[in-house]
Order: structure tokens, then C-alpha cells, then sequence
């Protein structure tokens, strides 16, 4: 979908991602992005902390935003009703009344161009996102990348290296998947694996590594293809769960770094949503998510 209608009124879109944020303004000399790293303006391992909203208040003044200029967020970690609140109190009193906070995910759907579907995010995390017929918001998933975030770049790393340890209790050597992940992180052996691991537990550290899993299965390994195809069968699993729960439409619109760049994850969930859910149809988001903000913010405050 191309917006490429510039209305009179300027609109302010944000998708807060756990690295970056991409703010979209749009009016009619065009559109103007930006894209600034999350930590520049809030704390990424605590997404309740609210203190920091200045910063992006004068990132905003300097691309020309007034105060009161429709503005919709989607942020993440906004998992639940308090945070969506605060971080909404926060902005208004920074930018002015017409603001509006989701969950990232809930930009995936309009920003596809759809007033209704399932939203999946697979990127550095991950979560499942529906809403019933009267909008209340649906999510699976999307607890932690230490706990779950199935199909996210943190837990294939995650679930590559438990896969490692199991194949070691089993009696069996390291094979192309094993090797890659030691050598990653520096280990001689599993039990190095294993601490270097843990010892260097965090979001960013675990994803980087995500992208050997992939290079492991497309080189041969056995092991790293039952690790994707566990992470897909467990998005697939989420989308079930949000559809039993109420969540309407029948497109799921699934976005981020690891759906977007790895084809074979995008095939493996494809076949497995087919499977559980056999009348719904996947998509990959062929436009940024911040495009579902601009189109939240006419819809909410410009089109009424």
C-alpha cells in the first residue's frame, strides 16, 4: 500500500522498536522519516520508564511537528493496559492532547492496509497480536526474550544452543550448528558454550548470533533446521491461540528482521499456519510499520 496522499493537516506516526525508532511525518510538502536508536530516549530494558520523553519531544520539534499535531505510537513492551496509559500520559503532556499509544504490533495490520487481522512480529522479539470485533486487543507471546518470544532472533539463538546441550547428553558430538555457536561465542566445548551463554545474557547478544542458525540449516544441519521449524510451529501455536480467543480476520500480517530477511522461517510458518489454521492466509508486511501509525493517526483524528 502506498500512502501518498498529503493531507493539509500534519500526522506524526512512531514505531518504537526494542533498537530503533522510526518516526514518519507526513503532510503536504511530503513525507519525512527518521529513524534514531530507542535508547536515545527510553530505557529498552524497562519499558515502563517514562522519564526520557523530552528527548524525543525535541527530535520531533526538529523535524517540524507542532504541539497537538495528530501523533500515534506503537511501542513496544506497551504489553498491557497500565503501560499503554502511562506512556500515553507522557507524551500528551510533552506534545498535546491528540496522541494515541498501541502496542507495536497494532500498527502491523493497518499498516498493510487491512481494518482487520492478526498481527505477528518476529524480529529481535517477538508477539502475536489480534483484536475482537469491538478492538480489544488479543496477544500471545511476547513475555521476554529470556522465556519466550517464540521465532524472534533471541530465542533461535536461545533455542540453538539448548539444542547443542541436548545433542551432548545424548552422547553425540557437535555437528555444523554445534561448531558455529561455539565458535560464536568463543567456547571450546559445550560446557564453555554453555557458560559464555549465560554469562553474556542479553537481548542484543543472543540475537546477534541468530543469524548462524540460518546459515547452519541452508549448510546441511539437521539440528538448526528442527530449531526453525520449532520456532515457526510455536508462532503458528500463538496465531491459534489469539484466533480461539476471538480475534477476527483471516489475514495474519507478520513483520520484522527475521520473518522479513529468512525465507525459510517465512515458509515454515506458512505451512504450519496452514495447518492449524487452514482458512488464513500469511503475509510478510511489504511496508514499514510506521505507516500503520500514520494511518491510525487520520483515521483517529483527521478523518472523523
Amino acid at each position: 500500500m502506498q500512502l501518498t496522499e498529503h493531507p493539509d493537516e500534519r500526522v506524526v506516526g512512531i514505531d518504537v522498536g526494542g533498537t530503533k525508532t522510526h518516526i514518519r511525518v507526513v503532510d503536504r510538502s511530503g513525507t519525512r522519516d527518521l529513524v534514531i536508536a530507542t535508547d536515545v530516549w527510553r530505557d529498552v530494558d524497562d519499558p515502563s520508564d517514562t522519564t526520557r520523553i523530552g528527548a524525543l519531544a525535541l527530535t520531533l520539534a526538529r523535524l517540524g511537528v507542532r504541539p497537538d499535531d495528530p501523533l500515534v505510537m506503537g511501542a513496544h513492551g506497551c504489553d498491557s493496559d497500565s503501560r499503554r496509559d502511562a506512556l500515553e500520559a507522557a507524551v500528551r503532556k510533552e506534545h498535546g492532547q491528540r496522541v494515541a499509544v498501541f502496542n507495536d504490533a497494532e500498527l502491523i495490520v493497518p499498516a498493510a492496509g487491512h481494518d482487520r487481522g492478526i498481527a505477528i512480529v518476529m524480529g529481535t522479539g517477538s508477539i502475536v497480536v489480534g483484536a475482537t470485533d469491538s478492538g480489544t486487543a488479543i496477544t500471545a507471546g511476547g513475555h521476554g526474550w529470556m522465556l519466550s518470544d517464540p521465532g524472534s532472533a533471541a530465542a533461535l539463538s536461545r533455542e540453538a544452543v539448548k539444542r547443542v546441550l541436548r545433542r551432548h547428553d545424548e552422547g553425540l558430538p557437535p555437528e555444523m550448528l554445534g561448531r558455529a555457536m561455539m565458535a560464536e561465542f568463543v567456547a571450546e566445548d559445550v560446557h564453555d558454550l554453555s557458560d559464555a551463554f549465560t554469562r553474556g545474557a542479553s537481548i542484543h547478544r543472543w540475537a546477534a548470533a541468530a543469524p548462524l542458525v540460518f546459515e547452519a540449516a541452508d549448510a546441511g544441519s539437521q539440528e538448526a533446521c528442527r530449531v526453525i521449524e520449532r520456532e515457526a510451529h510455536r508462532v503458528a501455536e500463538l496465531v491459534a491461540h489469539v484466533v480461539r480467543r476471538g480475534a477476527r480476520g483471516l489475514d495474519v500480517i507478520a513483520t520484522g528482521g527475521v520473518i522479513v530477511n529468512q525465507p525459510r522461517i517465512e515458509h515454515s510458518l506458512a505451512t504450519h499456519l496452514h495447518r492449524l489454521l487452514p482458512t488464513h492466509r500469511l503475509h510478510v508486511l511489504a511496508e514499514p510499520p510506521v505507516a500503520g501509525a500514520i494511518r491510525l493517526a487520520r483515521n483517529l483524528f483527521v478523518n472523523r
